[in-house]
This record gives C-alpha cells, structure tokens and sequence, in this order.
C-alpha cells in the first residue's frame, strides 16, 4: 500500500454480508472523510478513532485557564465534541 488514504480493493462487502462477520477499521484516526465513508460503503461497522479523541483531551489540557474541576469539564467537552462529529460521519447519530 502506497499511502494510508488508500482503500484496499477487496470485496469487502461481500466478506462482511455473511452471518457474523464484522468489519472493524482499526487505527482510522486522521483519516478523510471520503475515505470513511467508502468503507462504510464496503461493509465497515466499527472505527476505532481513540486518537483523535485522545488528542482533543491532551490539546484542551495544554492551556489551561481555570481550576482542575473547569479544566476536566473541558476536556471532557473537547472530548465529546470530537466523538459526536465521528458519529455524524459514521451514520450513528440518534440510533442509540
């Protein structure tokens, strides 16, 4: 594989329509949303994006401007805000 932002050209949907198989793209932090959404497309159920979450919690701790307790809240927030938009990308938005 050349470059990361490249799909693999396997049937992948044909692999993931069978009785209990499921896709799962790991390491899929950074990657664009083109790229995201043809591997739904192809069958993909599960990201694991834990960097790029965990970046918004270590990017909202480098300048802090209030207490611990105000600071945790915004990191907790950051957090949130980087997985909601993850799951308006993934389709997942209000089907829990």
């Amino acid at each position: 594989m050349e470059c990361r932002n490249q799909l693999i050209e396997l049937d992948l949907h044909a692999l993931s329509s069978k009785k209990g198989v499921f896709l799962v793209l790991h390491g899929a932090s950074g990657l664009s949303e083109e790229l995201i959404k043809a591997s739904i497309q192809r069958g993909v159920t599960k990201f694991n994006i834990n960097t790029e979450v965990r970046k918004a919690y270590m990017n909202s701790l480098s300048n802090p401007k209030q207490d611990l307790v105000h600071v945790m809240a915004s990191a907790k927030e950051a957090m949130k805000a980087v997985v909601a938009e993850k799951m308006r990308l993934f389709g997942s938005s209000g089907k829990a």
